[in-house]
């Protein structure tokens, strides 16, 4: 019996390089090749995906498409060196194969990598979004709470998207089936590794997500409320509906059941919905007013109203002291010039970086980022065009990276960024796109002369067979930066 074409949606920036010669050489093996450019696959029809490293330059360009469909995916690499990095970062259920290889040979690996999807298709993912379920994510919950990780802080983060029954009426499902896959790919590229995303019901997403302090997890929390309101801009100029998110944020408790921080957490989004949408609240505990209803025991009354008011003085002195440690606390971590975290930050971080890095046997990479000539930034345009400079390359530096890298100045016009489970490659490839918009940058002093900046940067990843340490780590990307200035300056060169 002859079974129709597998269908498989072939991703490559330009689809004509590939119509004439993947197309016909799949078909006699019983592949009908659906091309698609980059972005565009979750709307493409195909039963699994195929990715080839050869068409992405810069490896975080083809770790991002991956992240947009969660579409069984096969993963053809160049190299060796691109095999060994495609293994450390796909699922376990996806395949990776290095060429020289054969159609015949890609097509035996496509089907089988359909039939382990469809023999492995848990119960525990939402079909449209690709994303965990109600029950997967209750489960996950219940584990991590049996499970507190030592010194790290983790919240329950539930994002509900504005208007959405509005567009849904307007537009249609098949709009809103695609606004909901939009949002699950959003979030996919944003959160760290080690965070759990799942849709939650109808248009709610809930995200249990793990971080240094409380200030972080709000701090991307409210990153995560941006970056879908970025994704949905599109959709809401096309079709005139004001969508976005709003959610509602809670600190996940090891004493606290599960019950009680969904609770807390749907809580804190009705209050976010409530003072006007598109906004982050963050739970605040409340004691209900009512005692045992006895009408006859009016002294039982005023003794239970008079506890009530003293319960919640009490939680607002408390969490205005909580407020103010937390401001202090920020106010000591962050540089007060720049908006990005400070050296103390960085020196507080940074070992327990390394020490995760080594513990789960993952990759960690450091950029170090030195402003060119930036004393004569000063002494021509004066130290207020300077500081103006520094704060454009914090900000440029910041808004090209992942929540979950961060970014530290380290001294003067020095900075640092912090890439988690980031190769060699990818890092040099981050430091390249915030040196290149660096220079593209065209700041003017204050008297309304314009400056050219640029930047240097080294950059460095940890030696598992080393043992590098925070120090030493920093003094390899040290060394490729005084290299990179020696050589001309405005470059990225990597550690040897």
């Amino acid at each position: 019996m002859e079974h129709p074409p597998l269908p498989v949606v072939w991703v490559a920036p330009r689809a004509e390089l590939f119509n004439r010669h993947v197309g016909r050489a799949m078909e006699p093996h019983g592949v009908q090749v659906v091309e698609a450019a980059v972005g565009a696959s979750p709307s493409a029809e195909g039963a699994v995906r195929v990715l080839q490293t050869a068409s992405f330059p810069d490896p975080l360009d083809l770790r991002t498409e991956y992240g947009l469909d969660d579409r069984p995916t096969l993963v053809i690499a160049t190299t060796e060196r691109d095999e060994l990095r495609a293994l450390e970062w796909t699922r376990g259920a996806d395949e990776v194969l290095r060429t020289p290889t054969t159609p015949a040979v890609v097509a035996a690996r496509l089907q089988r990598l359909l039939r382990r999807a469809q023999e492995m298709r848990p119960q525990d993912i939402d079909g449209l979004t690709g994303l965990q379920n109600r029950r997967a994510f209750d489960a996950a919950l219940r584990e991590a709470l049996a499970d507190p990780i030592p010194q790290d802080q983790r919240a329950l983060v539930l994002i509900d998207l504005d208007h959405f029954k509005r567009l849904n009426d307007a537009a249609g499902h098949a709009v809103g089936d695609q606004v909901l896959a939009t949002v699950a790919a959003a979030l996919r590229r944003a959160v760290a590794p080690g965070d759990v995303v799942s849709r939650f019901g109808g248009e709610e997403f809930m995200l249990l997500i793990s971080r240094y302090d409380r200030a972080t997890l709000v701090k991307d929390a409210r990153a995560l409320i941006t970056r879908i309101d970025e994704a949905l801009a599109p959709f809401a100029r096309e079709h005139g509906v004001a969508l976005g998110a709003s959610a509602g944020l809670t600190l996940a408790r090891p004493e606290c059941q599960a019950p009680a921080l969904l609770a807390e957490v749907s809580r804190a989004l009705r209050e976010a919905k409530a003072n006007g949408r598109h906004q982050l609240s963050t739970h605040e505990t409340f004691i209900d007013a009512g005692g045992p209803p006895d009408p006859e025991a009016e002294l039982e009354r005023f003794r239970n109203v008079t506890r009530h008011y003293a319960d919640r003085l009490t939680d607002m002195v408390t969490d205005m002291g909580r407020r103010l440690v937390e401001g202090a606390r920020r106010q000591a971590l962050e540089d007060p010039l720049t908006g990005v975290h400070n050296r103390r930050y960085f020196d507080e971080r940074i070992a327990r970086e390394v020490d995760r890095a080594r513990k789960h046997e993952r990759a960690l990479a450091v950029a170090l980022i030195d402003v060119d000539h930036f004393h004569a930034v000063n002494a021509t345009y004066g130290w207020p065009t300077g500081d103006e400079v520094l704060k454009r390359i914090a900000g440029t530096a910041a808004g090209c990276v992942r929540l979950v890298d961060w970014v530290a100045r380290y001294g003067g016009e020095q900075f640092v960024v912090v890439m988690p489970e980031t190769s060699l490659d990818e890092a040099a490839a981050v430091a390249e796109r915030i040196r290149a918009q660096v220079r593209a940058l065209v700041p003017k002093s204050i008297d309304g002369r314009t400056l050219e900046v640029s930047v240097s940067a080294g950059v460095a990843a940890l030696d598992p067979a080393a043992m590098d340490g925070p120090v030493t780590l920093l003094e390899r990307a040290s060394g490729a930066l005084r290299r990179a200035k020696d050589e001309g300056r405005d470059r990225v060169l990597r550690a040897g």
